[in-house]
C-alpha cells in the first residue's frame, strides 16, 4: 500500500511540474539523392510534442511524395542546446537530432534513419497557452530497401502547440 501511495505522489508530482504541449505541423521537405539523381519533395502533417521545462521536442509525422509516388511515416526527436530570447515570446533555437521512418516507394518498403540539424523560431501567445513556430534545418537519411541511398532532406515545418 505505500508503494502504491508513493506512486501516485510521484505521478502527480510529475504532472505538475512541466506543461506538455501537443500541436500540429506542416512539413515540407525538399531533397536530393547522395547515390542516384532522384530528387524528394514530400510534403505532410505531423503531431509536435514537447514540453515547457525540457529543450526536447518529439515529431510524428506523415509524407507524402507525388513526383516518386511514395509515402512516408517518421519520428523525429530534436534537442535544442541553444535557445536565445529574441523578444519577451520569442525564441530563437539550435539544435541537433535524429529521424528514424519507413516508406512504401514503387511498391518496395524502405527504411531509413539518420542524424538531423535543425534552427527555428518559437512564439509563445496567450501567457504559454499556445506556442507557434517555422523552424528549417538539414538531415541526412541513410536508406535500406529497394534502393540503398544517402539522402539529404531540408525540412521546413511550421505549426502550433497547445500547452495543457
Amino acid at each position: 500500500m505505500k508503494k502504491l501511495f508513493l506512486m501516485l505522489i510521484l505521478a502527480f508530482v510529475s504532472v505538475y511540474s512541466f506543461s506538455l504541449g501537443i500541436g500540429v505541423q506542416l512539413d515540407l521537405e525538399p531533397g536530393i539523392s547522395a547515390c542516384s539523381s532522384e530528387t524528394y519533395f514530400p510534403c505532410g502533417i505531423a503531431c509536435s510534442i514537447k514540453t515547457d521545462n525540457y529543450p526536447v521536442a518529439l515529431g510524428i509525422c506523415t509524407d507524402c511524395d507525388v513526383t516518386n509516388g511514395s509515402l512516408e511515416a517518421y519520428v523525429t526527436a530534436d534537442y535544442w542546446f541553444f535557445q536565445h530570447a529574441v523578444s519577451n515570446r520569442g525564441i530563437f533555437y539550435t539544435g541537433a537530432g535524429v529521424v528514424a521512418g519507413t516508406g512504401l516507394i514503387r511498391k518496395s518498403i524502405d527504411f531509413y534513419a539518420g542524424p538531423r540539424a535543425v534552427i527555428g523560431l518559437s512564439w509563445i501567445l496567450y501567457d504559454g497557452f499556445l506556442e507557434t513556430f517555422v523552424q528549417t534545418g538539414c538531415q541526412a537519411e541513410f536508406r535500406t530497401g529497394w534502393s540503398d541511398d544517402i539522402a539529404v532532406k531540408f525540412p521546413v515545418n511550421t505549426g502550433i502547440r497547445f500547452y495543457y
